[in-house]
């Protein structure tokens, strides 16, 4: 495998993806502890409701400001005035945001055939403006290399909101305490990160013609970022509309399980990445910096999903106990759905990085029937299982229509990546069919639990071993060394 020439700024690349996915893992546990507490609190029916909200509150946040914090993650100088301009478009859009959100919550909640859910989706819209203001600031931190930090400072933030949270469902116990987390989050988050911000760049200032092209990029962000998730959402609709709100909140759960912390983790990497893609950023300077960083986010892939697929519905099972039976069954696919992006999204973030939106365009333009396929499916068997496999067939569908371009710029070497994944593959191959056996023995029992437990920890103990012969570890090293 080629070695990529990095400067020692490209490798806050990677210890700034190790620092966020750390404390990724660290929220991932607290999560796991919060979502078997609070399903065993609250019916599949409420986390129905709070998955409708969810839809809501994520649609109107595509154009409420999320696209602002890459407009300030990618520009290349710094301006104390650009900055502050953006933080005065992100506290007017979320605000705006907010109030659209509160008009249309009694109306959604018809369309998704949810009455419960519109308290729900009125409470988590007033994480618009704080989630806004909370991107800008942590694009201009990103921005400035202060990843890992920001990622410290976010957990810490989201770990007492989570405290606030449970709280607030111990206490009341009723479907809106599930939005008092995510509230808390984006307020907490916008506050400490509005302190670290330096003096000059805390007070907002009306845009003007220079901000024109960090608010046109941010446009174009948006409207591409509507479009995926309108779509996905479509997907999701499906599940709630034709095969019930109980099945909505079943996957609600299993995703939050599964889905979310790989997410996560996947989140993390984009936002490490995302200001180094920029056009004359250093991974440019490197002809194979983007297979490294693609081998290396394909490779965790291929294990966690290899892996996941079994483990998960066992996870869901135990976690979440009597009467969650279809969410262990939608575990393994969701796995799935939160790998599939760990390889997309890295392609997708080194074109728009560079202002190319037409490939992501394209790409989202080519998965849409697989999700509108699954959708079908779904009203014909009134099953929500076909609209989740439609939802990740979309996502695979992306990855070589992504590649394609960045193999045009000469960007990425696809047979290379292959080449370097190849050990890899193999060894899981094996270790899935043995999982697979288990599963099929066992079923999702403690016992089975255990005894996958037992194979996958003598992969990682082969993979240890031989690790001088995986490209992707090696890559590895040579990169945080």
């Amino acid at each position: 495998m080629a070695q990529a020439t990095y400067d020692n700024k490209s490798l806050l690349v990677l210890r700034g993806f190790v620092a966020m996915s750390a404390n990724s893992l660290w929220l991932m546990v607290l999560q796991l502890g919060y979502a078997a507490i609070t399903s065993r609190l609250l019916t599949p029916d409420a986390f129905g409701s709070y998955a409708v909200a969810l839809a809501a509150v994520g649609l109107t946040g595509m154009v409420g400001g999320s696209s602002l914090e890459l407009a300030a993650a990618r520009r290349s100088e710094e301006s104390a005035h650009l900055d502050r301009a953006l933080m005065a478009a992100a506290g007017i859009v979320g605000t705006a945001a907010l109030v659209i959100t509160v008009l249309v919550s009694e109306p959604w909640a018809v369309l998704w055939h949810s009455p419960g859910s519109a308290p729900v989706t009125k409470v988590l819209a007033l994480s618009l403006p704080f989630a806004a203001l909370q991107g800008v600031f942590a694009g201009i931190l990103r921005r400035k290399g202060f990843s890992a930090s920001l990622a410290v400072t976010t957990a810490i933030m989201q770990s007492l909101a989570l405290a606030v949270g449970l709280a607030a469902v111990l206490i009341i116990e009723d479907a809106w305490t599930l939005a008092v987390s995510p509230v808390a989050a984006s307020a907490f988050a916008a506050l400490a990160l509005a302190l670290r911000m330096p003096g000059g760049w805390r007070q907002p200032a009306l845009p003007g013609s220079a901000s024109i092209p960090d608010l046109t990029f941010s446009v174009k962000a948006a409207a591409l970022n509507l479009m995926r998730y309108a779509s996905r959402s479509f997907g999701v609709w499906s599940i709630g509309r034709f095969a019930g709100t109980d099945a909505l909140g079943a996957f609600n759960r299993a995703a939050t399980l599964t889905t979310v912390p790989l997410d996560s983790i996947q989140r993390s990497f984009t936002y490490a990445l995302y200001p180094e893609m920029r056009s004359g950023g250093p991974v440019h300077r490197s002809p194979t910096a983007l297979n490294d960083v693609l081998l290396l986010v394909a490779a965790s892939a291929v294990l966690l999903a290899g892996t996941g697929f079994f483990l998960a519905p066992v996870l869901v099972n135990v976690l979440l106990g009597p009467g969650w039976e279809q969410a262990a069954l939608l575990a393994g696919p969701a796995v799935l759905l939160g790998v599939v992006p760990m390889v997309s999204a890295p392609l997708g973030t080194a074109l728009e990085a560079q202002g190319r939106f037409r490939p992501t365009v394209i790409s989202w333009a080519v998965s849409v029937p697989a999700i509108g396929l699954g959708a079908l499916l779904t009203y014909e068997l009134t099953s929500p299982l076909p609209a989740v496999i439609g939802l990740v067939i979309a996502g695979l569908i992306s990855i070589p229509v992504l590649s394609v371009p960045l193999w045009r710029q000469g960007l990425l070497d696809p047979a290379n990546v292959l080449l370097g994944l190849r050990s890899l593959l193999v060894i899981q191959a094996v270790f899935s069919t043995l999982l697979f056996a288990v599963h099929t023995a066992v079923g999702n029992a403690l016992v089975g639990a255990l005894v996958m437990g037992l194979v996958v920890a003598v992969e990682a103990a082969l993979l240890w071993l031989g690790r001088e012969r995986v490209p992707a570890f090696t890559v590895l090293r040579s990169r945080l060394g």
